[in-house]
């Protein structure tokens, strides 16, 4: 676990990297991987004690509820 720790360490520095305006240009390849994979290592050891239809449900409640509630907001 450590070395997954390790990983998501140097990709979380790799994206601020980016992010920054004094980094190299990075090539199209190598930028694309570092979110999408720093989100499968995070999701790797997600441990929940509820069934997957009620964590599905809790997070549909406490994220999307939200979202869209200040997205329409936001519209008008």
């Amino acid at each position: 676990v450590d070395h997954i720790d390790l990983a998501r360490g140097i990709l979380i520095l790799y994206v601020l990297a980016l992010h920054s305006p004094l980094t190299f240009q990075a090539s199209y390849y190598v930028s694309q991987f570092s979110m999408p994979f720093y989100f499968l290592l995070s999701g790797i050891f997600l441990k929940t004690s509820l069934p997957f239809p009620q964590f599905f449900a809790k997070k549909l409640k406490t994220l999307v509820l939200p979202y869209v509630a200040v997205s329409a907001l936001s519209v008008l």
